[in-house]
């Protein structure tokens, strides 16, 4: 019972997520705002790249991508433990946005620019993916200690 618990709640997760990435990404659409001088600005990107400013020619390739890591996570939802499943649900969020963007537009839109060591630009989605995957490897690496010290 626990489980489906977590799942509505990572259903309810992914609901906040889209609407925030979305709406942002429709709000900043042509804008750029410097929030701290150079350092910290919104500044409308088109991303045609698969991530960390790594190009792709074409949808595709990210596309499926995409599609690769939803499946892996469905199963690992469907399977694993549950304290990993509400950071699932945050990358399974922002890779479902991104997504969006690539199906509806053909690139994606990002905005979050923080010049810092030539940093690539970001969004909400990307955040939400980060995120979920920094508290998984966090579990990881807790269960990894755990075990060495038995």
């Amino acid at each position: 019972m626990r489980k489906k618990k977590i799942i509505v709640v990572g259903i309810i997760i992914i609901f906040i997520i889209l609407m925030f990435d979305q709406l942002s990404k429709a709000y900043m659409i042509g804008k750029k705002i410097n929030i701290i001088g150079d350092f910290f600005k919104l500044n409308y990107t088109e991303n045609k790249g698969i991530a960390f400013g790594i190009e792709s020619d074409t949808i595709v390739i990210p596309t499926m991508l995409n599609i690769l890591i939803f499946v892996a996570i469905i199963i690992c939802i469907k399977k694993y433990n549950p304290k990993i499943l509400i950071p699932l649900f945050f990358i399974l969020a922002g890779g479902i946005g991104n997504l969006i963007d690539r199906l509806f537009r053909g690139f994606v839109i990002d905005f979050i620019d923080i010049n810092l060591c030539n940093f690539p630009i970001f969004n909400l989605a990307d955040i939400s993916v980060t995120f979920g995957v920094l508290v998984i490897s966090f579990f990881i690496l807790n269960s990894m200690v755990k075990k060495t010290e038995e």
